[in-house]
């Protein structure tokens, strides 16, 4: 997902600016929506749909709580480990 996000061409950045925006993202994920998954709240995540197609596969889902509702599209991507 962090190869993605980048406004600048991904491999324009160096290995630690990678790693570092790698690390972001996923400190960002888990303070966004970890406790959110986690710990008992108001809050539900719904899952709205799917669609697949080949390797690609998108998720909606959304977090509904008390002040806010908030759209969450995760997309991913197949990969064999090797």
């Amino acid at each position: 997902m962090a190869r993605r996000a980048p406004v600048t061409s991904w491999s324009t950045l160096s290995h630690r600016d990678q790693h570092e925006f790698v690390d972001l993202c996923v400190q960002l994920l888990q303070d966004t929506f970890v406790g959110r998954i986690t710990e008992p709240s108001d809050e539900q995540v719904v899952l709205l749909g799917e669609f697949r197609e080949d390797l690609f596969a998108v998720v909606n889902a959304q977090t509904n709580g008390r002040k806010i509702d908030t759209p969450v599209d995760f997309r991913l991507i197949h990969r064999a480990h090797k």
